[in-house]
């Protein structure tokens, strides 16, 4: 396996040993059923311009962790659905293999979080299949915070059926190399999809993001946003694609992705596709890239902030509407740390 823009020419997938560590949160409600299921969760769904084959049937066959919910007709979650998933020194490799669905006319709040303590050698590749039925809403937040002795690797498969809606963050900001790919199926005539992504890159990080919408569905709407900021000497790429297929009538797919350069030695590549196979469609892209806007470091120093906390400001800023949309108090803290941090 290759990623030639991030210079990466070969990888070396380690021993797979037991994981150890609970994961699951305890549930008290009988119309939920969450159990722990490492192996056969697939709804046979390839992914789109993935992680080659190697890493995604890596989850398929030699998972040692995951996990299958299966959310039953006319049940509403409120509260969120937290899923810690933790590398550490005795447990260095994590692969999990995740299923969740949930039924129709249902509502669901998932938040996984992927960190670490400073352990090195460690290693994530995770594979989850999503199936959202007829008219239900599932919010999925995926936090990604493994040090930088981390390798870390993410495929996600949803398909959307009629009327339903599918909610994404995926924040990345640890692990030194980083590749992750979320490929949405808008099968259902007026499904949803959309994607909010931060990210950001510090030290010698290298970064694959790929995020793709395929629209089946008539009248059915995609968004992707992507925010991030790259420091250092620290490398990411790109890919956003829309795809609408043939009886995608009358359907809506936008993306956008804003990069915040903050140092001379990063290296930015985006590179957004629209592909389109039916006529009566509306699709637009738009990337950018740029240094910190000098009226706005300028203002905020006249203010008494320095450089370094002028700057976290104003990357912080960037990414406040989309944490804010994060529906966990403790988990919205844990982030802005995480980028102070880091920064």
């Amino acid at each position: 396996m290759m990623w030639k823009r991030l210079g990466i020419k070969e990888l070396e997938i380690p021993k797979i040993e037991n994981y150890k560590i609970e994961f699951l949160p305890s549930i008290d409600d009988s119309k939920i059923k969450i159990k722990a299921l490492n192996k056969n969760n697939s709804i046979n769904y390839n992914s789109y311009r993935g992680l080659g084959e190697e890493l995604e049937n890596l989850p398929k066959i030699h998972s040692n962790a995951g996990f299958k919910i299966e959310v039953d007709d006319n049940t509403s979650i409120k509260e969120p659905l937290l899923i810690n998933y933790k590398i550490d020194n005795n447990n260095p490799v994590l692969i999990d293999n995740n299923l969740i669905e949930i039924g129709k006319n249902s509502q669901l709040t998932l938040i996984f979080d992927y960190y670490s303590d400073d352990s090195q050698n460690l290693f994530h590749d995770g594979l989850t299949n999503i199936i959202v039925n007829e008219n239900s809403i599932l919010n999925v937040i995926k936090l990604q915070r493994l040090n930088d002795f981390s390798n870390n690797f993410d495929t996600n498969i949803t398909v959307i059926k009629d009327n339903g809606i599918f909610n994404l963050i995926n924040i990345e900001i640890g692990a030194s190399l980083t590749a992750v790919n979320y490929t949405n199926y808008l099968n259902g005539q007026s499904s949803t999809a959309n994607l909010d992504s931060i990210y950001l890159g510090c030290g010698f990080q290298k970064k694959d993001l790929s995020y793709t919408m395929v629209h089946k569905g008539m009248r059915s709407v995609s968004n992707i946003e992507s925010k991030g900021a790259l420091k250092d000497n620290s490398t990411k790429v790109f890919r956003g694609n829309l795809e609408f297929l043939k009886g995608a009538k009358k359907s809506i797919g936008s993306e956008a992705e804003y990069t915040t350069l903050l140092s001379h030695g990063v290296k930015n590549d985006s590179i957004p596709a629209l592909m389109c196979h039916e006529d009566d469609v509306d699709g637009e892209h738009a990337v950018s890239a740029g240094k910190i806007d000098e009226n706005k470091l300028f203002y905020l120093q006249s203010r008494g902030l320095d450089e370094f906390n002028a700057k976290k400001l104003i990357v912080e800023s960037s990414f406040n509407p989309i944490i804010k949309k994060i529906p966990d108090e403790n988990v919205r803290n844990i982030i802005l740390l995480e980028i102070e941090r880091r920064i």
